[in-house]
């Protein structure tokens, strides 16, 4: 039955962590010297949660050409939330945990592929980015034979 399925065996060592990201123009999530500004900014505090060691803010200006003199920054996990007047967004999130099962359990991924004609694509196959998701959702397009839309031009 299911629990004796090797796929739903292996699949199992993949967990997930809530992530909170928010969308805003709070500087006060920054370092407070302007020069010390990097496009990763990590913070962390003394009452902060143990198991999330940091929290860590984008600085999406210094990362992407935004047509904007606005700073605007994504702050993932907050020591403290950015000031509600300043959010434009706040998204949560499910991400993989890469412990030493999930790692494992990546390097037997391809044996589960094609069993029962199930295909698995995922960031939990990499290192838990939207690329990785991608670029393993390309992997199961070639093992299809698909020609993939920007190999067309």
């Amino acid at each position: 039955a299911l629990l004796n399925d090797p796929t739903f065996a292996l699949l199992q060592n993949f967990t997930y962590q809530h992530n909170c990201a928010w969308l805003h123009t709070d500087p006060a999530q920054m370092p407070k010297k302007k020069l010390a500004w990097a496009a990763w900014n990590y913070a962390s505090g003394e009452n902060y949660q143990a198991q999330r060691a940091v929290a860590v803010t984008y600085w999406m200006n210094a990362l992407q050409p935004l047509n904007t003199a606005q700073n605007i920054f994504v702050t993932l996990n907050p020591v403290v939330e950015p000031r509600a007047d300043l959010v434009l967004k706040k998204i949560d999130y499910q991400h993989p945990v890469f412990d030493p099962q999930a790692i494992q359990a990546q390097a037997q991924l391809p044996s589960i592929q094609g069993l029962k004609n199930c295909w698995f694509a995922g960031a939990y196959g990499g290192y838990g980015f939207h690329e990785d998701g991608l670029a393993s959702a390309v992997r199961v397009a070639k093992l299809w034979h698909i020609t993939l839309p920007w190999e067309a031009l």
